[in-house]
């Protein structure tokens, strides 16, 4: 389930010294999972659309070629009149809350939309609630249809410092282009190759295949 905060208040989404707009964050467990490749993370997809909430508004109350979902939520919702804001607001929560109960057509649809929001966008993600000069890793997304956690690829566990235990990570959604260039240039282990050093610790590799990694790999793998 997503918790919803608010960041720091700054002069902008500036991302080098962590001064955002104000955005929402979610926090939420996280696992491992070889599918998911270096540098992405899987988040369920009525999360997405919750964190991206101004997007997911303008995709269902604005955009014609959505009109048949704004029917389907109507529908779900058990409402006659015009889909408005508010109402938007309360289905987001509701299928956050229970996602399980939204019908298969429904979900076939808000994951097409979740998908079209996310395309080519990065989300910052973070261990909770430790926070350093490493903390911070600019993502790719990859929409998970069923799931209720976040994904990572066991090689960026243990920057994280995720060992599977009940750990969490909070998340920020990077809204105009300037933030998710940057994002893409300095904080994405794909495309910097900065992130994998520690700044601190000189000839300290950041992503290593520790215990928990490792063990993964071999089950997923083993014959």
């Amino acid at each position: 389930m997503i918790r919803k905060y608010h960041a720091r208040c700054g002069a902008g989404e500036k991302i080098e010294n962590h001064r955002f707009k104000v955005l929402p964050i979610a926090i939420m467990n996280i696992v491992g999972d070889i599918s998911i490749p270096h540098g992405y993370i899987g988040i369920p997809w009525q999360a997405i659309l919750k964190l991206y909430e101004p997007f997911t508004e303008y995709q269902i109350l604005k955009n014609p070629y959505n009109a048949n979902v704004k029917e389907l939520i109507k529908k779900y919702m058990d409402i006659s009149n015009n889909l408005t804001s508010s109402d938007l607001k309360r289905f987001l929560t509701l299928i956050n809350e229970q996602p399980e109960n939204v019908n298969p057509e429904l979900v076939d649809e808000l994951v097409r939309i979740a998908e079209d929001i996310t395309k080519g966008k990065l989300i910052l993600n973070k261990r909770d609630p430790v926070e350093n000069r490493n903390s911070y890793i600019a993502s790719y997304i990859r929409v998970d249809r069923d799931s209720l956690v976040i994904k990572l690829n066991p090689l960026d566990c243990p920057r994280l410092g995720g060992d599977f235990d009940g750990d969490t990570v909070a998340l920020f959604p990077l809204f105009s282009k300037k933030a998710n260039d940057e994002a893409r240039e300095k904080m994405n282990p794909i495309t910097s190759s900065t992130m994998w050093n520690d700044p601190a610790k000189s000839g300290k590799v950041l992503y290593d295949l520790k215990l928990d990694a490792t063990a993964i790999i071999y089950t997923a793998t083993k014959r």
